[in-house]
């Protein structure tokens, strides 16, 4: 493989794993939000849409 080859293979394995890093703290955020609001998550779980269950947060303390 020439030079510029393996230079390009590894940019793109470095935008892997900060896709990969990114994925996993966006999970990360979003399991912290649904534990801090379970009204949000039965209303996710039950298939509402993100407005339903952005009314289901704030009529529920």
């Amino acid at each position: 493989m020439s030079r510029r080859g393996t230079n390009i293979a590894a940019a793109l394995l470095g935008l892997i794993v900060l896709l990969l890093l990114a994925v996993g703290a966006m999970s990360q955020r979003l399991d912290h939000l649904l534990r801090e609001n379970p009204a949000v998550a039965e209303c996710l779980q039950a298939g509402g849409s993100a407005e339903e269950c952005r009314e289901a947060a704030r009529e529920k303390p």
